[in-house]
């Protein structure tokens, strides 16, 4: 049986599909996974600042030429060659 996790997503591009994109394929392999409004996990991109709205674990997503801000996400995906321990 599947652990069931709660996740959103937050500061994507204009037609960035909540319910079928690559980051919850990937998990959905692993978990039962629940799009909710009082998310555990929130993935947020650069595109906005909604992300500043939740109160849980917050993983920042980039795909621009930016490097993640820490003191605004507990992890960060990116392509950016930091090292941040397991943070990112």
């Amino acid at each position: 049986m599947k652990r069931t996790i709660k996740i959103n997503f937050a500061d994507f591009w204009s037609d960035f599909n909540p319910n079928d994109n690559f980051i919850i394929n990937v998990l959905r392999k692993q978990y039962d996974v629940d799009v909710v409004d009082k998310p555990d996990y929130l993935f947020f991109s650069a595109f906005g600042y909604n992300h500043l709205r939740y109160d849980c674990v917050k993983i920042m997503y980039l795909g621009e030429n930016i490097v993640p801000d820490f003191n605004l996400c507990d992890y960060a995906i990116g392509f950016d060659f930091i090292q941040f321990d397991d943070r990112y």
